[in-house]
């Protein structure tokens, strides 16, 4: 995504400012989603305990 901006400020070309900035808002999103997704994940998960007897 950086090197798309750098191209583009380089060679003048505003679209490649925006498919940057589009890049680094939809990686973002991802990440956050997956975040989200692995907590969510996380806390429907039943608890896997065993009973430890006492001698």
């Amino acid at each position: 995504a950086v090197a798309f901006r750098q191209i583009g400020d380089y060679i003048g070309m505003d679209i490649l400012n925006t498919v940057s900035f589009a890049l680094i808002l939809l990686s973002a999103f991802l990440v956050s989603g997956a975040v989200i997704y692995s907590s969510v994940v996380a806390l429907r998960q039943e608890p896997e305990t065993t009973a430890v007897a006492a001698d």
